[in-house]
């Protein structure tokens, strides 16, 4: 009896091992496949992407000229567009996607704070530098198709990584998440 047990374990290890192995093989093409094609889409957001964070960047100087070099926002954006800038000296052959995609939406949404903080107070909202760099900023908006391509790229790439079983293979050889871009709002 404690041999059969042991049989049928080793059966059953055994069909796991060859189960795991089958699910790494026939998964990690289309992680990959689905990997590059959000990588490809993301390299020609880059230009327009850059174009836009100048707009930012000079709504930004516009919103320190006017005096709001002491608030947090403009702290948080100097941060951010600094780094944006670095990524993205970075040649697009060797570009970070995943951190230059987060950086946009962290950037994307500091856009929305420097025009709330712009259209809330008085002082900003009548300043007529201040407002035509963050209308620039948000009227420079990179071709929407561009952005749903690469949006449909990391939907379909995250459906590939998603469920318990292709979650584990993607985790196991490090295809990380990729992040939608989220522009305007």
């Amino acid at each position: 009896m404690a041999r059969r047990v042991w049989r049928l374990a080793l059966v059953v290890v055994l069909l796991l091992v060859v189960g795991a192995v089958v699910l790494a093989l026939t998964t990690r093409p289309r992680l990959s496949d689905d990997r590059s094609a959000v990588d490809h889409q993301w390299t020609p957001l880059r230009a327009p992407l850059a174009a836009r964070y100048d707009k930012l960047t000079g709504a930004t100087g516009a919103f320190i000229t006017a005096g709001g070099g002491d608030r947090a926002i403009t702290k948080d954006l100097l941060t951010t567009l600094k780094t944006w800038s670095l990524l993205h000296k970075v040649p697009d052959a060797k570009a970070d996607a995943v951190k230059e995609a987060t950086t946009a939406n962290d950037l994307e949404g500091l856009g929305r704070r420097l025009r709330a903080t712009i259209s809330g107070s008085p002082r900003f909202a009548s300043a007529p530098p201040v407002t035509d760099a963050i209308t620039a900023f948000e009227t420079t908006i990179p071709p929407p198709t561009l952005v749903k391509s690469y949006n449909d790229a990391v939907t379909k790439y995250e459906h590939a990584r998603s469920g318990l079983l292709h979650q584990t293979v993607a985790d196991t050889f490090g295809y990380d998440s990729r992040p939608v871009l989220q522009i305007g709002g």
